[in-house]
């Protein structure tokens, strides 16, 4: 699981369904599944941050934030800080 404080700017590159696409490709397939199954939930698929080199997928739902690592893992509470602009 990541432990990596990660922080989300309002100006951070936002997911539209055609840049979804985008990041998607950028994901190894376990993370896509895991991604699919969160959005089952209520989960937000929002961005990628690049942490150690490896893309990790940013999701939200409600108020808490969850990042998905490369082998698809999911870690829910995920220490995420958002600065407001």
């Amino acid at each position: 699981m990541e432990s990596n404080k990660i922080n989300i700017s309002k100006n951070e590159r936002r997911s539209s369904k055609s840049n979804q696409q985008i990041l998607l490709s950028q994901l190894s397939n376990s993370q896509i599944f895991s991604i699919q199954s969160l959005k089952i939930f209520g989960y937000s698929f929002h961005f990628i941050r690049q942490i150690d080199n490896k893309n990790i997928p940013i999701l939200s739902f409600n108020n808490s934030f969850a990042t998905i690592n490369i082998d698809g893992e999911i870690n829910i509470n995920a220490d995420i800080k958002v600065r407001s602009k």
